[in-house]
C-alpha cells in the first residue's frame, strides 16, 4: 500500500503547510525574552568593543550576547538578534580578544579584560522576569607588586 501520492508535487504543499501549522502553535516558538543591560569598567574607564556573553545554567537554555559600546554600555541579544535574554541563571564572561586576519596584515586584538571574568570567570547572575535588568561590571586589573615584578634590582 502506498502512503504516498503517485503525484509527489502535490505532496510538498501538504508538508509544507504542516511545517508551518507546527511552527505557528509554537512547536517552534521563540521564547519570552526582557531586556537585559549593563556597563562594562575597567580600571574607573568604561571598555569598549567588549563582547559580554551570558551562557545559560540551565538545560536547553539559551545564551545572550551583548557588545559594549564607547560609554561601556551593552544590550543583551539572542543568537538570532532579537533583543533580550530569557529569565533564568547564566554564567558571565567578558573578553575584548578578537583574532586578527595575518593574511589581511590585521594584528589581534589584546585582552585588557582578567581572566577572572573570561578564561576563568566564574560570574553568575539571575535574570528576572522582570524588564528591567541592569548588570554593571566594575572590574580593577590587580595591581603589580613592584618589588616582585621589577627588572631592575640592586
Amino acid at each position: 500500500m502506498d502512503y504516498f501520492p503517485a503525484n509527489r508535487s502535490s505532496f510538498y504543499p501538504l508538508i509544507t503547510g504542516l511545517v508551518c501549522l507546527m511552527t505557528s502553535t509554537g512547536c517552534n516558538s521563540q521564547p519570552s525574552t526582557v531586556k537585559a543591560t549593563g556597563k562594562v569598567i575597567l580600571d574607573s574607564k568604561p571598555v569598549s568593543n567588549a563582547e559580554v556573553l551570558f551562557e545559560s545554567l540551565e538545560k536547553n537554555g539559551f545564551s545572550a550576547m551583548g557588545i559594549t559600546d564607547s560609554n561601556g554600555i551593552f544590550n543583551l541579544k539572542l543568537a538570532d538578534g532579537v533583543l533580550g535574554i530569557v529569565p533564568g541563571n547564566y554564567h558571565v564572561s567578558i573578553t575584548t580578544f578578537k583574532r586578527g586576519d595575518p593574511k589581511e596584515g590585521i594584528p589581534d586584538t589584546p585582552e585588557i579584560i582578567p581572566v577572572e571574568y573570561n578564561e576563568r570567570s566564574n560570574v553568575e547572575v539571575t535574570v528576572t522576569s522582570e524588564d528591567n535588568n541592569q548588570f554593571n561590571f566594575e572590574i580593577e586589573k590587580q595591581k603589580q607588586n613592584s618589588k616582585t615584578n621589577s627588572k631592575w634590582r640592586k
